[in-house]
């Protein structure tokens, strides 16, 4: 078959998508759709996946313009079957393949489904979801919860014997916000630990010689570097908490209250709720919190194995595998 594999925007929809491409690529010829102005150019190519970047605006207005663009690529390229993790590239791509009667598959990776996947769900074959906590809000038959293709990797456990290390990851793009408060405390406290900090390619903080602190603008293998470290704190992006939790690596989570629905919040309500991490919320964030969290989870050896425990039963280990099964078995039909 020929499919064609659409998404783009941020690390936690790109990477999914990439993870399901180079399964893919073994028994079908696969094209990845995305924009051409966003990191997926970038990044897409880097993986040996033919990539397709479109020009379309994100506007409501020129929707209809979109799937008329869309339209005449698919019809060239003759897909078979198209698969969308999300953005609104997506939209316009997916609804073109529903108009020419090209089957398509969504997956959604956070609990609460972003509008472009509300929207596309009610036209889809088949709908992919992380958790199953998303069929409140995705319902019928075709709803199936398989976990996140990025779930199925190599476990990591055991604690370290070294200086121990934490690393600060918020997201693809950085947070200017938290990035404050972790350039106050770091320039108030002196910690025995070392600190690498994912700053955002845009974002930049100063930092004294009172800690050992690494500053990185990206983070190219977020799940293998971040099994160097003893904690993690980061965002609430449900990738990269599907990453962390099936490489076992204790996180204190910050959700972004900026995000559509509070998403990020309920994504990281589900690892708190099962004893998996630590939530702590912006809006009681302060140099002064965020000390007592780190210092807390660090001397708590009992809670971090704890941690990494309770991380292992919420992943799906097979969600990749299972996800190729149901784009098998639409091949067969083909």
């Amino acid at each position: 078959m020929k499919i064609a594999i659409v998404s783009g925007g941020t690390g936690g929809h790109i990477f999914p998508a990439i993870s399901l491409a180079k399964r893919l690529q073994q028994n079908h010829e696969v094209v990845f759709i995305g924009s051409n102005k966003r990191m997926e150019a970038a990044i897409v190519p880097k993986y040996d996946i033919d990539f397709k970047g479109f020009d379309l605006e994100n506007k409501k207005w020129t929707l209809i313009r979109n799937i008329k663009i869309c339209k005449k690529y698919i019809k060239e390229q003759k897909f078979d079957l198209a698969i969308g993790f999300g953005n609104y590239i997506s939209v316009s791509f997916l609804l073109a393949c529903f108009l020419l009667k090209i089957k398509f598959i969504i997956h959604e990776q956070n609990i609460i489904p972003g509008s472009a996947n509300r929207l596309l769900h009610r036209f889809s074959y088949k709908t992919i979801t992380s958790f199953k906590e998303s069929s409140k809000y995705l319902k019928g038959k075709k709803v199936m919860c398989l976990g996140n293709p990025r779930e199925e990797m190599k476990y990591y456990s055991s604690l370290k014997n070294k200086k121990e290390s934490i690393l600060v990851v918020m997201g693809s793009l950085g947070s200017s916000s938290i990035n404050k408060i972790f350039e106050k405390m770091l320039n108030t406290y002196k910690f025995n630990n070392a600190f690498t900090i994912v700053t955002g390619k845009n974002n930049s903080m100063k930092i004294s010689s009172l800690n050992d602190v690494t500053l990185i603008p990206f983070i190219n293998d977020l799940p293998n570097e971040a099994t160097k470290f003893d904690l993690v704190i980061t965002r609430a992006g449900a990738t990269t908490l599907k990453e962390l939790a099936a490489f076992q690596v204790p996180m204190i989570i910050i959700p972004s209250p900026y995000v559509k629905n509070n998403h990020q919040y309920y994504n990281a309500l589900f690892y708190a709720s099962n004893d998996a991490a630590i939530l702590l919320e912006e809006k009681n964030l302060t140099e002064n919190t965020l000390r007592y969290e780190i210092d807390k989870a660090l001397k708590d050896k009992s809670k971090l194995i704890n941690m990494k425990i309770n991380l292992l039963k919420t992943i799906k280990r097979n969600a990749l595998s299972d996800f190729e099964k149901v784009v098998e078995k639409i091949a067969e039909k083909h």
